[in-house]
């Protein structure tokens, strides 16, 4: 189990730099479609509420498309996402997860 104190205290790295960036609705494709029904189910109902209600209280997680330069993939957030394309949204902040580069240093 890992301790919390390790994440913090730098212990713990992360494979990816998050940064919070503002994107356009259209240019994020949810890594794998909703199921058939999703958007009728209570779970969707209640995240379709509160986002009309309170608005967005938790960011979607994206990290960009490899094959397609300025779309991300959501990673996390897929009915949030839906939510706020039936609410007429347009542009939202989410985390953007950037991986890290590693460089391999050798002895010679």
């Amino acid at each position: 189990m890992i301790q919390t104190d390790a994440v913090f205290n730098g212990t713990v790295r992360s494979a990816f730099q998050r940064e919070t960036v503002e994107l356009p609705l259209d240019v994020l494709r949810p890594h794998r479609p909703l199921v058939a029904g999703a958007t009728h189910c209570r779970k969707f109902l209640q995240v379709l509420a509160s986002v009309a209600t309170v608005g967005l209280v938790e960011p979607l997680v994206v990290v960009p498309e490899h094959d397609v330069e300025g779309r991300y993939l959501v990673l996390d957030g897929r009915l949030r996402l839906e939510a706020l394309r039936r609410l007429g949204k347009e542009v939202l902040f989410v985390f953007l997860q950037r991986r890290k580069r590693h460089t391999r240093t050798t002895g010679t």
